[in-house]
């Protein structure tokens, strides 16, 4: 289902200005520069979704309500923003990451075809900002990007889409993968890892970029399988994001599985990006423990300081060897 943002009930707009401040402002989220929602709205499908910010928001703004079935709310500020950030980009000799959709999923199967094309189209129409769009519908991304009986057709749809938008650009069937364009995959624990890496190999293998957000990180995962340049993956993954979960019912962030990706990716050559340790951090060899970790009385004398930031999220308060936010290259 999908409505176009705008058409709501009495006492909307003060909420639809709420969504516009969050289409295209400087982010919060350390690894983007930017984000931009196309859409919003979502379906919960894997345990990182359990506690997601995004649904709350939705709750508190009124914008949208989450679960399957329900409609999908698309922005009309959003290409707008996006080609602003084009401009400034071009104006300022710089490339700008854009995450999209931070209030959504871009592959989400609810979401009109229609609306997913005519977003690729924007992002092959700005090719100084590099987007970075992140799923855990991995099944979803790769029947839309597929080569293939359907993959003429595809670029045809994403064709029209951007002959809707420009009139002195065409985007060719041999455009994609779109070099400014990145695809991601969550991959909260090992199960999620052997579900959705595949994926990711695939579109690797067809010479798309891709990054994988290791967050909110609810258990360790064996990372060299995949990292490998070497084995059955080749490698397919060429960023890692790390994070522990944050908020009032935040799960427990082991940092050894922090330490055992940072590892991971050294041996790979793949950057390493710490994003936050979380809530609930534990890190019981040097005594630090999240503002929020629960522990039990008896091991509250291990601890010998806790996080001062409620999300973990300042690198100063961070053990030394886990300061570490690399970034891949640009397109």
């Amino acid at each position: 289902m999908a409505v176009e943002a705008g058409h709501g009930p009495r006492g909307y707009r003060s909420s639809q200005a709420r969504a516009r401040k969050l289409v295209g402002e400087t982010s919060k989220i350390a690894w983007t520069d930017a984000t931009i929602n196309f859409w919003m709205g979502c379906t919960k499908v894997s345990p990182a979704c359990d506690h997601c910010y995004a649904e709350a928001w939705g709750k508190r703004s009124g914008m949208v309500k989450w679960g399957a079935g329900q409609p999908r709310r698309k922005s009309k500020s959003a290409i707008k923003t996006a080609f602003k950030l084009e401009r400034q980009a071009i104006r300022e000799g710089r490339r700008i990451r854009v995450f999209t959709n931070s209030l959504a999923d871009f592959f989400d199967k609810e979401v009109p075809e229609v609306w997913r094309d005519e977003a690729m189209a924007v992002i092959a129409l700005t090719p100084h900002l590099d987007w970075l769009v992140l799923t855990k519908r991995q099944k979803v991304m790769s029947d839309y990007l597929a080569f293939g009986s359907t993959y003429q057709d595809r670029c045809n749809a994403i064709g029209e889409q951007v002959l809707n938008l420009s009139d002195d650009y065409v985007l060719l069937s041999h455009a994609l993968p779109l070099r400014n364009m990145r695809l991601g995959v969550t991959v909260e624990s090992q199960d999620m890892a052997e579900l959705r890496l595949p994926a990711l190999k695939n579109m690797a293998g067809q010479g798309w970029k891709t990054f994988v957000s290791y967050e909110p990180a609810l258990g360790p995962v064996k990372w060299w399988p995949f990292l490998d340049p070497e084995g059955l993956f080749g490698g397919c993954i060429q960023w890692v994001i790390v994070g522990g979960e944050s908020g009032h019912h935040a799960r427990t962030f082991d940092l050894q599985w922090a330490r055992d990706t940072r590892d991971a990716c050294k041996r790979a050559g793949v950057p390493f990006f710490m994003k936050q340790l979380g809530t609930a951090a534990s890190d019981p060899h040097n005594g630090l423990a999240g503002k929020g970790l629960k522990v039990p009385a008896e091991a509250a004398p291990l601890i010998g300081r806790r996080l001062a930031d409620p999300a973990g999220a300042d690198p100063a308060e961070w053990p030394a060897d886990l300061r570490i936010q690399q970034f891949p290259e640009a397109a």
